[in-house]
């Protein structure tokens, strides 16, 4: 059951027409603007100009590319189409009171409905993760609190489902959805009885949250239709496997987080295909001739394939969300349990996702990179810092002055000039150490050096 969405009724005003017209919210700026000057303009405001644009008054022309929903087109607007060469109208009103409320009302950053649902889905997100909390704080016997929290977090499930699906509510059907994400895992921690409270963190309880929480995501973005999903079932599963390492091999917590950095961390180069397999993007073949070029020209409806690639775009964010997920929480108990070495992985860690960064073009994928490997970097620096004396503390803080200066001029130049490509090169080399070093600094966390030395004598 899908809902339909209504078009944006507006006043299109020309040089020598208006029209009152609905504009699906679908259709792109530059789609409808040949349908607006076949209806509006006449012959000699096609002489006078090379193209045409529209405008609210007095701001800038809307993007072309961008869909009347993107440039957040309202029921009841007025907007001027012109030619390019022609001057915007100045503002000019009769009125201070009216001058200050249109230039109040139509900056950047106002209050908007939009902020209201995403702040009251926020909310509601918080509140239901509250209520599995206090589920698994409220001292009940573990089988009660795993059957209150399977039951939240099945509940919040289906009415996420049923608010993307059946009233066309995404947004909000994945608050709620999320929301249940806490109630999974606290379900999963509880739902292994014996002696403890429920909220005990052992290794076989982590194991079987982890899956619960896997398991409950993975749902959540076929139900509700939200790749993002994927950050968490990824970060949840691997999770879940390492508790699952550490309960049967008996090792460290440092040791499996070795393991798991360094495997995560060399497997992220394969998530891109897998992306582009998850969101079923067609392929293209390589053909052997010519003959075989031409044979293979398939024509390929253009919506079908944004709205693929737009789907692959998201599963990226979330795999690339996780693998950040995953590298900072190793990070975290390589720093606090481990010794030097684990604190050395945990560094080359951090920079790895730092240069790898610059691979990813969307930004929610380079976000998620740069904040865990800046987590892993500051964390290496506290720890070194905590062990370290006051001569170790002030090479630090002036180690954080150079990079805060380094980055600062970054920033200024970053928009005026072209990065040169021997500095593009250089990085490239730093990551690759990095990554190489990867392997080898954890074969010294796991002792697997010493044990070398012990057998050979």
């Amino acid at each position: 059951m899908t809902t339909a969405i209504a078009p944006r009724r507006v006043t299109v005003v020309a040089p020598h027409a208006r029209l009152d017209v609905s504009l699906p919210i679908q259709s792109t700026v530059a789609e409808l603007l040949p349908q607006l000057v076949r209806l509006l303009a006449t012959d000699a405001d096609r002489a006078g100009g090379i193209g045409w644009e529209l405008r609210r008054f007095g701001g800038p022309p809307l993007d072309g590319a961008v869909t009347v929903s993107g440039a957040g087109v309202r029921d009841g607007e007025v907007l001027y189409l012109g030619t390019v060469d022609r001057r915007a109208t100045p503002m000019i009103f009769d009125d201070v009171v009216d001058a200050i409320a249109s230039a109040a009302a139509d900056r950047p950053g106002v209050w908007r409905p939009a902020a209201s649902r995403k702040v009251g889905g926020a909310v509601a997100a918080l509140a239901f993760t509250a209520v599995a909390v206090a589920v698994g704080l409220s001292g009940l016997a573990a089988s009660t609190v795993a059957l209150l929290a399977g039951t939240l977090a099945l509940a919040l499930l289906l009415a996420g489902g049923a608010l993307a699906r059946a009233f066309g509510e995404r947004g909000l059907g994945a608050a709620v959805a999320a929301g249940g994400v806490p109630a999974a895992m606290i379900g999963g921690l509880a739902a292994i009885g014996g002696p403890g409270a429920a909220m005990e963190l052992t290794p076989s309880r982590l194991a079987l949250a982890g899956a619960a929480v896997t398991l409950y995501t993975a749902l959540a973005a076929v139900v509700v239709a939200e790749q993002r999903f994927v950050a968490a079932a990824v970060a949840a599963a691997v999770g879940s496997l390492s508790a699952l390492a550490n309960l049967l091999t008996a090792s460290s917590p440092a040791s499996v987080a070795a393991v798991t950095c360094c495997v995560v961390v060399v497997a992220g180069p394969a998530l891109p295909m897998l992306a582009l397999r998850l969101g079923r993007l067609p392929l293209p073949g390589v053909p052997t001739d010519i003959e075989a070029f031409r044979g293979d020209e398939r024509p390929t409806l253009g919506p079908e394939v944004v709205a693929d690639t737009e789907a692959a775009e998201r599963i990226l964010t979330g795999l690339l969300s996780g693998l950040a997920v995953i590298v900072a929480g190793c990070a975290g108990i390589l720093l606090w349990s481990g010794g030097r070495w684990a604190w050395a992985l945990a560094g080359l860690a951090g920079v790895g996702l730092l240069l790898r960064a610059r691979a990813y073009a969307g930004v929610g994928q380079r976000a998620a990179l740069l904040l865990a490997g800046a987590a892993s970097v500051l964390g290496l620096t506290a720890r070194v810092s905590l062990a370290g004396g006051p001569g170790t503390r002030l090479f630090l803080a002036g180690l954080l002055l150079v990079t805060g200066v380094v980055c600062g001029t970054y920033a200024v130049r970053a928009a005026a000039k072209t990065p040169s490509p021997y500095w593009g090169r250089l990085l490239d080399v730093v990551e690759f150490l990095a990554l190489v070093s990867l392997v080898p600094v954890a074969g010294a966390v796991l002792g697997i050096y010493g044990a070398a030395r012990a057998w050979g004598g």
